[in-house]
């Protein structure tokens, strides 16, 4: 769990069933923090340090203080996310994809 944030892991255990193939849901808030501390939503252990996704006035954006690729452009740094976006380094990659309104 991260200390003093309103974003939520969802986990599923009871082996409930959805239509989609899915280990967890992320409720996000104002920010998600992937990376490879135990204060995390989500562990990403070969991380450098920590990725922040975060709401801002323009949208969605993304922060990783090293050296990553966004939608095959170089960057580091802040930057806006525009949906869907791929964020990858030479150590992990993800995608932000929207969601419809039904599984």
């Amino acid at each position: 769990p991260v200390p003093i944030s309103p974003t939520a892991r969802l986990e599923l255990v009871s082996g409930q069933r959805l239509p989609l193939a899915v280990d967890g849901v992320i409720l996000m808030a104002e920010s998600l923090i992937l990376g490879p501390g135990p204060h995390v939503h989500v562990r990403l252990p070969w991380a450098e340090a920590n990725v922040i996704l975060y709401r801002s006035g323009e949208g969605l954006g993304v922060r990783y203080d090293h050296p990553f690729t966004l939608d095959g452009r170089p960057t580091q740094g802040r930057s806006p996310l525009s949906i869907p976006s791929l964020i990858s380094t030479e150590h992990f990659g993800f995608a932000v994809e929207p969601v419809g309104s039904r599984l």
